[in-house]
C-alpha cells in the first residue's frame, strides 16, 4: 500500500477510503415536497411590498401561523421556496 501511495502521490489514508467506498458514490435523495400552498401563503403575505426578502417574509408568515395556532415553517424552507418560485 505504501509503494502504491508513493507512486500515485496520494496519502495512504485516502487510498483506504477510496477502497472502502462503493463503486458509485451515494446519491443524495431529496424528498419531493408540494410547496404550492406555501407559495400562495408567501405571496399573500409579501404582496404589499415585493421587495421583502426571505427573512421578513418568514417573519410575517411565522407571526400569521402563530396567531392561527398552526405549526411554523422552517426559515430554510421559506428561503428555498422564495428562491425557486420568484419571477426573474
Amino acid at each position: 500500500m505504501k509503494l502504491v501511495s508513493e507512486c500515485l502521490g496520494v496519502a495512504r489514508s485516502q487510498l483506504t477510503v477510496r477502497l472502502k467506498q462503493s463503486v458509485s458514490p451515494k446519491v443524495r435523495r431529496c424528498r419531493l415536497v408540494n410547496d404550492t400552498e406555501l407559495v400562495a401563503e408567501i405571496r399573500q403575505q409579501v404582496s404589499e411590498l415585493p421587495s421583502y426578502g426571505y427573512c421578513r417574509g418568514w417573519g410575517l408568515l411565522r407571526r400569521e401561523r402563530e396567531t392561527q395556532l398552526r405549526p411554523t415553517i422552517n426559515v430554510k424552507r421559506v428561503y428555498r421556496v422564495m428562491r425557486d418560485h420568484t419571477a426573474a
